[in-house]
């Protein structure tokens, strides 16, 4: 999983033989992409449990559901995005190695195999959090996300998908798998940034809604079409949550939960040790030892579940801030 150094889908093919770009050619509408695959791994609880808001009680086989549909869309994305023969920004010009993040390219199907198996931290994590969502009593603390089950089983389930999306990259060291990898953090900072601005205003569900497809879509023709990569839609997004944050603690210090506060400044304390771990470890760096189970960037992968995850505890124990409403 990571930003830095994507190329965007419109990019020179490599020719692995050759080792020079040698055509210029747009890879969307991709012929196997077309593919009507399903796009999340969802068996969804019953609704009227989240109606309630009182959680459900799934058994143990809606998660052994749910794993073997995360499984086969993880294949049929890995079928497809294996016919993308185009360079993902990392891969050096013969294709022998990885440029950017160290791991030997293995003689297999998945071309980074540390690397790419790390980021199952994501998906189990995110399942730990639908799992307690069954088994946790009711919150004393009272706030969007504790008020509608639909708020945390949607971040469970994005923090699912995070997992197979950066699996796809290192796998496949492709363009499209990278496309994937980006999209899922861009679906997860965009949710935290629509929730933030459901904490601070009346508006709807459905506006909410509206509100992050618009936004999920802004960031993919950003990267794809404006920017030409995805650091600088990365750090735009980044950017925005933050600030959005920043308004819901000016607006919540009247009711602040101190407590809540601790996961946050933990989580950012956790990303920046992985963020240190990642540059030493890119290829030709301190940390970098392309043929030792020691990856670098897979300890990012873990690290950055473990963000993920602390800021939903943070989201699930802080108090709403007190609504921007007009004068």
């Amino acid at each position: 999983m990571t930003i830095q150094n994507f190329v965007p889908l419109q990019q020179f093919d490599v020719d692995i033989e050759e080792g020079i770009n040698t055509e210029f050619q747009p890879l969307l509408p991709h012929p196997v992409f077309v593919v009507p695959y399903p796009i999340m791994p969802i068996v969804p609880p019953p609704i009227n449990d989240l109606k309630r808001g009182n959680g459900w009680n799934p058994s143990i086989r809606y998660f052994i559901i749910v794993i073997i549909e995360l499984l086969i869309l993880l294949l049929l994305f890995y079928k497809t995005v294996r016919t993308d023969l185009s360079s993902g920004g990392c891969m050096s010009a013969d294709g022998t190695y990885d440029t950017c993040y160290c791991e030997a390219f293995s003689d297999g199907y998945v071309l980074e195999p540390i690397n790419t198996y790390s980021a199952l931290a994501f998906s189990a994590l995110g399942f730990i959090i639908l799992y307690t969502l069954s088994r946790k009593p009711p919150p004393q603390i009272t706030n969007l996300m504790t008020q509608n089950i639909i708020y945390s089983a949607l971040y469970g389930y994005l923090e699912v998908f995070m997992g197979p999306g950066s699996m796809l990259f290192h796998a496949t060291m492709s363009n499209l798998g990278g496309f994937f990898d980006t999209l899922s953090m861009y679906m997860w900072l965009s949710y935290v940034l629509v929730y933030d601005i459901l904490r601070l205003t009346n508006i709807s569900n459905v506006i909410g809604a509206l509100m992050y497809i618009f936004i999920v879509s802004l960031c993919v023709v950003l990267q794809e079409i404006v920017f030409q990569g995805g650091d600088l839609t990365f750090a735009l997004l980044v950017f925005a949550a933050l600030g959005a944050e920043l308004i819901v603690y000016l607006r919540s210090r009247d009711n602040l939960n101190k407590n809540a506060y601790k996961y946050f400044i933990l989580a950012l304390l956790v990303y920046a040790v992985a963020m240190v771990i990642w540059q030493l470890s890119k290829t030709g760096g301190p940390l970098c030892f392309p043929d030792s189970l020691f990856q670098g960037h897979a300890v990012w992968h873990t690290l950055s579940a473990v963000t993920v995850s602390l800021i939903y505890v943070y989201l699930k124990k802080a108090n709403d801030p007190q609504k921007i409403t007009k004068q």
